[in-house]
This record gives structure tokens, sequence and C-alpha cells, in this order.
């Protein structure tokens, strides 16, 4: 008998190991449950790394480099813009002079009108000033007009038309061109219907007419024919003063 109170005795003591863990076991996982509802939860290492600062953040060194590049850059581009610019501006300037015959015209533009600039030094008022004088046509167009002779210069110039070259009111416009011109040059313009070539070449006498080719002869001494074809008046009288400006620059 006293063998089966020990081996009862050890049963329970073995069923009360196991009630002791099973409680032990139930404890820690109640212990566990609150200690995750308590933490929060904490991200993985991979969410860290993607979350955080990028890993190729540049340093202030690079940055300041990067942004002297871009100054550089932004220079640079100013500095060709402004050469262009330059460039262009001298070009057309280079472009708009035109040299005939010694004498230099600049080409300016008047709204839709295109003249052709030259000047003269003329004494006004006791002072040296420049007096602008406007071509209409191309001087390098004027000067394949054939002139044969050669123009002197005298204190009065006869002036008679044989065709009244009104050709739309340019005829009116060449006509006070030549009187402003040669007025500056020291010769007077007159109209004297009654004159004819002075054999002598007391004065200069020109007479225009029309003609099948615009051309100027100097048929006499100080004597010339302008001749007109279909309405040339502008082209005819302005290469007539060309002539006279080249020579007034031959003569210095």
């Amino acid at each position: 008998m006293p063998r089966k109170k020990s081996s009862t005795k050890k049963r329970n003591n073995q069923k009360e190991i196991k009630r002791k863990t099973k409680r032990k076991s139930s404890k820690n996982e109640k212990l566990e449950k609150k200690e995750k509802e308590v933490l929060p939860i904490l991200p993985s290492s991979k969410e860290v790394k993607k979350s955080g600062p990028e890993e190729n953040t540049k340093s202030p060194k690079k940055q300041i480099e990067k942004e002297n590049k871009q100054l550089r850059n932004l220079f640079i581009g100013i500095a060709i813009f402004l050469l262009l610019m330059a460039v262009f501006w001298w070009a057309g300037h280079l472009f708009s002079k035109i040299e005939v015959k010694g004498v230099e015209f600049v080409k300016v533009k008047e709204g839709r009108l295109v003249f052709y600039k030259t000047s003269l030094p003329v004494i006004y008022k006791g002072k040296e000033t420049s007096y602008n004088i406007y071509f209409r046509t191309n001087p390098s167009k004027l000067e394949k007009i054939p002139f044969q002779g050669t123009l002197s210069f005298r204190k009065f110039l006869v002036l008679n038309m044989t065709d009244e070259f009104s050709c739309q009111g340019q005829g009116v416009i060449a006509i006070a061109n030549m009187v402003n011109v040669f007025n500056v040059l020291g010769t007077k313009i007159v109209k004297d219907e009654n004159a004819s070539c002075d054999p002598e070449a007391r004065y200069l006498y020109v007479t225009i007419l029309p003609g099948n080719e615009t051309r100027i002869e100097e048929y006499a001494p100080s004597c010339y024919n302008i001749y007109t074809k279909d309405c040339e008046i502008l082209e005819s009288t302005e290469r007539f003063m060309l002539e006279a400006l080249s020579q007034v620059r031959k003569l210095g």
C-alpha cells in the first residue's frame, strides 16, 4: 500500500506542474499581446531606407559646383547673344553703305520709302555743318547710266525742258532736287526758254528731253542734253547730280 500512495502522489505532482506550466504560458502570451498593443510598429530596415534621405543627396560642395556651372553657362549664353547682335548690326551697317564714283551713300528707310543719303560740308551762319542729300535711285544703278563728256561748274545753270515730265509728280521732285543740290554747290538754276547753248560757255545749259535711252551727253562745252526714257526723270536727273557730286569730291 505505501507504493500505491507514492505513485498517486507522483501523478498529482506531474499534473500540478503541467497546470503551472500552462498558466505560465498563457500569462506570457497575454503579456506579449499587451506589449504589441502598447508598442508602436517599427518600420523595417527596407522601409527606413526608402523613406529616409536619398543616398545620392549631394554634398554642399557639389551643389555649389552645379550652381557655378549654371551661372557660367548663363553668362556664356548672354555673351554669345550680344556678340551676334553686334555682328548683325555691323553687317547691316556695312551693307547699307554704298560708294559710287568717290561719293559715299547710306541706305535709309522712311516707312516704305528707301533713300540713299549723302552729305556735303557747307558753311551756315559762319559755322561748318553738313547738308544732307537724298536720292531715290540706288547710286549703283545710276552709275550704269551713260554720261558722255565732263561736267564743269559755273555760277548759273539754265535748265529747260521740252516736255512736262509730270510722271505722277516725279518731275516736280526731280527739278526741286536739282535746284537744291546745285544751289548748295554754288550754282544757281534758272529757267530761260529764250536761252541756248552759250558758245563762250559762260553758264551751264541743260535740256531735259525724251529719248529712247536714258543717258546724258555733253554736245558742246558746258552744254548738256539729259535724255529721259519712259518717265525715268528721277534717274536721269540724279545721274546728273551724281556726276556733279563726284566732281566736287575730286576737287577736294
